[in-house]
């Protein structure tokens, strides 16, 4: 295992999902994750996923919505801001990526 001063710096981004489909958070995490998966792909291709390392890590479901939460390198945190902003439509209709904060713990976010 590597000491923490070898291992990669990550960066949390607390989103926020906005849409017009009815809660159905067991098929729509999976959804999430596969179309922010191709997003990251088509934008950056496979060299530039990899740098990035991003990946949903969280899906919640609550009163106000549904969060979720992606890690990332820290020095790729904007591309995977900008690939969450192009995140336009489930199979089952519209949707928006709301970005709430970055933080580099998810202690953090956890209280946003």
């Amino acid at each position: 295992m590597l000491p923490k001063s070898l291992r990669d710096k990550k960066r949390y981004i607390l989103c926020r999902l906005i849409s017009d489909m009815e809660k159905n958070t067991g098929d729509m995490n999976k959804e999430i994750r596969v179309l922010f998966s191709k997003q990251v792909l088509s934008l950056y291709g496979d060299v530039g996923a990899s740098k990035m390392n991003a990946k949903i890590i969280q899906v919640k479901d609550k009163e106000e919505g549904i969060y979720f939460m992606v890690m990332c390198n820290y020095n790729y945190v904007e591309h995977a801001e900008f690939a969450l902003a192009n995140i336009r439509e489930l199979e089952r209709g519209k949707i928006i990526a709301d970005i709430l904060g970055v933080s580099g713990t998810q202690k953090k976010l956890n209280t946003l």
